[in-house]
């Protein structure tokens, strides 16, 4: 019974390992394209969409004017900008992620001398990249899932081949004969493991 009762909290306990692990490397992955991805793609942004935008991001008692409405994408990331020729402050915002855009944040940049950006959602890097906290749902919980299948795959992967060059079933680890079947646990073998017992 205490085997048994302990094999769901083990499989429930490992699962939360493996997704806080996929979101780990979501946010890693997020960061390294907003840290070093550029946009190839740069086209006009509709004005209703930097209206919100500006309007999100501008803070209280200053004034929300729409400027020219930007819009541009790159690997693992995408910005859209309001930008204004004259005094007006630009407002922009960054989402980043992969597979999917999973993070974002807002910057609004005053023009006025001795004004610094006021940055909504994210924090500035003493490099002045800027990294993205806020995040978009559901592409954080599918890139989390994603990078947690990777993780947890991975591993399995290695002893898999670990135990096929030592001339082991890649399934339960029992030594293999010369037949396609594992004598163990009845599981029909890779072509790699025959070959690696024919070589020795």
């Amino acid at each position: 019974m205490g085997r048994m009762g302990g094999r769901p909290r083990g499989f429930i306990s490992r699962a939360i390992v493996f997704v806080l692990a996929g979101a780990i490397v979501n946010i890693a992955v997020a960061w390294g394209c907003s840290i070093w991805s550029h946009p190839t793609n740069v086209r006009e942004l509709s004005w209703e969409e930097a209206l919100g935008l500006v309007t999100e991001y501008t803070p209280p008692g200053e004034p929300v004017e729409v400027g020219w409405p930007v819009q541009g994408d790159g690997f693992g990331m995408s910005f859209s900008t309001s930008w204004h020729l004259g005094s007006l402050p630009d407002v922009s915002e960054g989402r980043c992620g992969w597979p999917t855009r999973c993070l974002r944040m807002g910057v609004w940049i005053p023009k006025s001398n001795g004004d610094s950006a006021h940055i909504v959602n994210g924090i500035r890097l003493s490099s002045g990249k800027l990294l993205p906290l806020r995040p978009i749902w559901p592409g954080f919980a599918i890139n989390t899932l994603f990078y947690a299948a990777i993780v947890f795959a991975a591993p399995v992967k290695v002893r898999r081949r670990r135990r096929i060059k030592r001339g082991l079933c890649p399934n339960c680890a029992y030594p293999i004969g010369a037949g396609e079947i594992c004598s163990e646990c009845g599981q029909r073998l890779p072509v790699q493991a025959n070959a690696s017992i024919v070589s020795q």
